[in-house]
């Protein structure tokens, strides 16, 4: 399953005809309710189920970053991260560049270089090498979480096009 924080928000509408919330001893929000006459207790928890799982995906794979560790999007050129650390740039290649900007939801990369750039890099763990993929799409790549890098090798990319909304298989 692949998605992005817009499109699981989107996914968690659903317009019920009735509502009854309650809550817990332990805080739990406890939400059923009727469409149409239909019972939808275990749909919401499904949604819910859901939407956790889409959200915490898109936290912990990739995201780019300026030189101040600012989060940045599509047409500027970032600071490639993963689970908190860099990439090294060890068997990327466009189809590497393409495939991950298309997992962070945009439509492909407009370039990728690599190097000891800014001051932050040398304060993260690089947590990613050897991302090889044969095509354009993640399900194709193969990756280390060792390395045998430096922060010379440190992945910069600039991904195009905005985010793709909607839940999309991988």
């Amino acid at each position: 399953m692949r998605c992005n924080v817009i499109s699981c928000l989107i996914s968690l509408t659903l317009v019920l005809d009735h509502v009854v919330r309650t809550e817990d001893t332990a805080g739990d929000v406890n939400v059923e309710g009727q469409q149409n006459g239909v019972h939808v207790h275990s749909l919401l928890h499904t949604i819910v189920l859901t939407a956790k799982m889409c959200f915490f995906n898109v936290m912990e794979e990739f995201s780019l970053v300026d030189s101040n560790g600012n989060a940045v999007g599509a047409g500027i050129l970032g600071l490639l991260m993963n689970n908190g650390g860099t990439v090294c740039d060890n068997d990327v290649s466009t189809n590497s560049a393409d495939a991950i900007c298309r997992k962070m939801g945009y439509l492909g990369h407009t370039e990728w270089t690599s190097g000891d750039k800014w001051t932050i890099q040398s304060s993260l763990e690089i947590t990613l090498d050897d991302v090889l993929c044969s095509s354009g799409e993640w399900s194709s790549c193969s990756f280390s979480t060792t390395h045998n890098c430096g922060h010379s090798e440190d992945v910069f990319l600039q991904c195009n096009g905005i985010e793709r909304c909607g839940l999309e298989n991988q």
